[in-house]
């Protein structure tokens, strides 16, 4: 361009040179010619301009496109360049989110072994899917960790690929387990170079973390088990403390807390210098001693020693200073109040600079106890030796270890070898039901039951078990101890109790019965005596009516009796007398109601010492049992009844039976051979109104009958029978050495009086009757049906009574209440307690207390004003 515009100007400038030459040459020429000159030089000079613009311009193009060219490949190497970037800040970024994830896993890692109570397997699990986080799933294939022991903890989607990464996990400088990592792809070795550069740092982070969680948590539990080793030698720890004397400063920060634990001590602790003066005790040592605390202080120890032990002593304390460990030694003591005490001595000595003063701890332990526990345990071996009870120890899973002699005896073994080391399943008749039984025992802790128990010899007997658990001080059961009782014996035992039990709940219940039966008879033959005194001899037929009235009462009042034969609270005759000659008197009567093909043996001996009883009630079980004998061979051809009479000696072991005294008895023997008695109902033919006969042929109290006489008479009845064979009843009575007459009848005297009678009884019938019969005989009376009214009556003039007739049983206040409250008001009224029932205890409460006569219903009329009479006389 500068080029141009220069041409130009030379161009111009020449023209005008050339038009001034042209003035002056050809000054003359046309002005046309001029203007066609100018035009024409105008042209050319536009012309040599245009030439050399288009010449510039081809040049200035040229360089341009050399320069686009340029530029082009210069952007082109910026592209490529631009692209590198690009890919390394994607690689960048990919290895910032890894970082990012890196540290993640290692925040997470550290959350994770923070954990302390977290399980190992369910660590190392996590740990796996935490690295697994770290890396893309195009590039991992699978994490693993292989432990020394065998145990591997591996991502879920597992391909066993090559490892191309694994570092081992040191604990403690030892290997414990390998980390391992594949890849999904083969990569380039250098790739894997890089890969494994890339990520070493992090593998060897993990590694070390994951290695000193694992040192940690065994420190941890190693920590654990010393802590409890610690607490279980805790009794050494007391006594090693002692050395922390020997450093100041520990001892000063250490004296408060540790003060109380010295003083107070179980043991007594004392420290001895090497000529056995005390220069330090705890309270419990001087405790032991008898002697005060300050007292004891720099005092020779053998100055409590026994002079038997004090040699023993003297060396022992040699021997602590000489060996430098612990010594033991057991000594005597010889204290004021206790006098000779048995104690055990461990010392040590301490440990202090030669040129120092020589020390050493002892502690002094009281074996008084620990002597006695030692007793006790000999004690209680021997009792286990002589256990009548059959005592086993077993382990938890029911094997032997102990048996004593009672077991072997009562499963007839020989040795304990025999059974030590079976199973106590084997003892058992149903071995599914001791395995039953041994694991309620392990559930429950303790079982108490019946089983039934398999001899040597594979028979069988009942057994009651007790088994529990035996536990150590930490409460752990280590033991079964089971205890045996052969319930052989007391099976039969608990069936004679059974009976006995049934007896007396009859004798309640009959008790009751003829205390309102009697009530009832008082008023029946106490108003038929009245009527007999009042209906005129010659009126023959109703007299005889009212005899039978009577006679019925009578026979009804022995009824009552019988009855009452089922308690031995009724009062019979007793007397001693020979049975020989009544079991002859009662063969006679009932033979003749026999029939002749019912043959009769007897074998008694008349020498048999005397009983001691009620012929008359003995007699009522003779025929009892005579006639039931007949009954069971009714359709016999050929009966016999045997009768055996004589005298033996009966020890416990022989017949043990409950309440029966060992000593000499009359033994009967009632045999027969009919139809006999099924085992079904054999418990229960002494139960009251039990019977097999037909409607008619019984009312079910003969045996019943015969089971209460037999029972107020001191004795026992056993019946033994089969089925199609016959039945032997064996009856015992104690032989008696006393001879007592029969109750000899008291002579009734005149009834006849004027007295005041003040009758109390709640049954309005009978105070009716004791009111018209006493008021017959001259008395005068007052009738009260209420016990508390009466009294009332009575402490308003105590003295307008002469005698004061009660019943025993009425509602609100008995009759002894009242005598009792009547005697206190007025000691010396006389009293006469009426009951219906039989109670020797209540008659012997009311003699004390001052009642004069006890009577019991029914009461005749005559009997009445007699004992009335006779009372107000005496």
């Amino acid at each position: 361009m500068r080029i141009g515009v220069l041409y130009f100007v030379g161009v111009m400038s020449f023209a005008t040179v050339l038009n001034a030459q042209e003035e002056k040459v050809v000054f003359q020429l046309h002005e046309q010619q001029q203007y066609l000159m100018m035009a024409l030089s105008v042209a050319l000079v536009l012309l040599v301009l245009a030439f050399f613009f288009v010449l510039r311009l081809r040049k200035t193009v040229a360089v341009q496109a050399n320069r686009l060219n340029q530029i082009n490949a210069n952007l082109q190497e910026k592209i490529e360049e631009s692209k590198k970037i690009q890919q390394e800040l994607i690689a960048q970024n990919r290895i910032n989110q890894r970082r990012v994830q890196m540290m993640k896993c290692l925040l997470d890692l550290e959350k994770l072994t923070s954990e302390r109570q977290i399980e190992q397997g369910v660590f190392f699990q996590q740990v796996v899917h935490l690295i697994a986080s770290i890396w893309e799933p195009t590039e991992l294939s699978w994490v693993q960790i292989s432990c020394e022991d065998g145990r591997i903890y591996k991502t879920t989607s597992f391909q066993p690929t090559a490892p191309v990464l694994q570092t081992a996990i040191m604990v403690a400088g030892n290997p414990f387990a390998e980390l391992r990592i594949g890849l999904l792809s083969i990569k380039t070795e250098s790739e894997e170079d890089a890969f494994y550069q890339e990520n070493k740092d992090l593998f060897e982070t993990l590694s070390l973390k994951i290695g000193n969680f694992l040192e940690h948590r065994q420190i941890e539990e190693e920590l654990t088990i010393k802590t409890e080793d610690l607490e279980t030698h805790q009794a050494e720890l007391e006594i090693q403390n002692e050395e922390l004397r020997t450093i100041q400063e520990e001892l000063e920060l250490s004296r408060n807390r540790y003060s109380d634990l010295f003083n107070f001590a179980p043991v007594g602790y004392f420290i001895l210098d090497e000529n056995g003066y005390v220069e330090n005790v705890n309270m419990t040592g001087a405790t032991l001693l008898q002697v005060e605390r300050n007292r004891l202080l720099h005092q020779p120890m053998a100055k409590y020693v026994g002079e038997e032990s004090l040699e023993a002593f003297l060396l022992y304390l040699r021997r602590v200073f000489k060996k430098r460990s612990q010594q033991v030694c057991e000594l005597f003591l010889n204290l004021p109040e206790k006098g000779f005490v048995n104690v055990e001595l461990q010392g040590i000595a301490i440990e202090t600079q030669p040129e120092e003063k020589q020390f050493c701890r002892v502690a002094m332990i009281d074996m008084t106890e620990r002597k006695r526990m030692q007793e006790n345990l000999i004690v209680k071996d021997k009792a286990i030796e002589s256990s009548i009870n059959a005592i086993v120890l077993a382990d938890l899973e029911g094997k032997i270890s102990f048996v004593n002699p009672a077991f072997l005896k009562m499963w007839n073994y020989h040795s304990r070898y025999e059974v030590e080391g079976k199973s106590l399943f084997l003892f058992w008749k149903n071995q599914a039901q001791g395995k039953m039984i041994i694991q309620k025992v392990l559930n429950k802790e303790h079982w108490v039951g019946e089983t039934l128990a398999q001899r040597k010899d594979r028979s069988e007997f009942p057994a009651q078990l007790s088994a529990s658990l035996i536990k150590d001080e930490s409460g752990h059961a280590f033991r079964i101890f089971a205890s045996f009782l052969d319930m052989t014996e007391g099976k039969e035992l608990q069936k004679q109790l059974r009976q006995s039990q049934k007896m007396e709940a009859m004798g309640v219940l009959s008790g009751g019965i003829a205390h309102e039966f009697n009530n009832i008879l008082a008023a029946i033959l106490g108003y038929t005596g009245l009527l007999m005194e009042d209906v005129p001899k010659v009126e023959q037929q109703q007299q005889h009516f009212l005899l039978q009235i009577h006679t019925a009462g009578l026979r009804a009042k022995q009824l009552v009796k019988q009855i009452l034969a089922f308690t031995r609270t009724e009062k019979q005759q007793q007397i001693s007398f020979d049975l020989g000659p009544l079991v002859k008197e009662a063969l006679v009567m009932i033979r003749a109601t026999l029939p002749t093909t019912i043959q009769i043996q007897t074998d008694i001996d008349l020498t048999c010492r005397p009983i001691q009883g009620d012929p008359s009630q003995l007699h009522q079980v003779l025929l009892n049992l005579f006639t039931n004998a007949f009954h069971a061979m009714e359709e016999q051809e050929n009966g016999i009844l045997q009768i055996h009479l004589k005298e033996i000696f009966i020890s416990k072991k022989q017949y043990p039976v409950p309440k029966m005294k060992e000593g000499d008895y009359v033994q009967l023997v009632v045999q027969d051979n009919g139809c006999g008695i099924s085992e079904q109902i054999k418990e229960s033919i002494f139960d009251p109104f039990f019977t097999t006969k037909e409607v008619g042929k019984g009312t079910g109290l003969g045996l019943s009958v015969v089971h209460g006489i037999v029972n107020t008479h001191q004795g026992h009845i056993t019946v033994d029978s089969t089925v199609g064979e016959g039945t032997t009843f064996t009856l015992l009575f104690p032989v008696t050495t006393t001879e007592t007459l029969g109750n000899v009848p008291e002579k009734r005297v005149n009834g006849k009086g004027s007295e005041h009678i003040l009758i109390v009884d709640d049954e309005e019938i009978l105070t009716t009757f004791y009111k018209a019969a006493l008021e017959r005989n001259g008395y005068e009376v007052t009738a009260m049906n209420e016990s508390s009214v009466a009294l009332a009556t009575f402490r308003k003039n105590p003295k307008q009574f002469d005698l004061v007739l009660t019943d025993q049983t009425m509602p609100h206040m008995t009759g002894k209440v009242m005598s009792e409250e009547m005697k206190h008001i007025r000691p010396d009224i006389p009293i006469v307690l009426i009951t219906g029932g039989v109670d020797e205890q209540l008659e012997r409460q009311i003699m004390d207390i001052g009642v004069q006569e006890f009577l019991r219903k029914p009461i005749e009329a005559d009997m009445l004003t007699s004992t009335i009479r006779r009372v107000l006389d005496n």
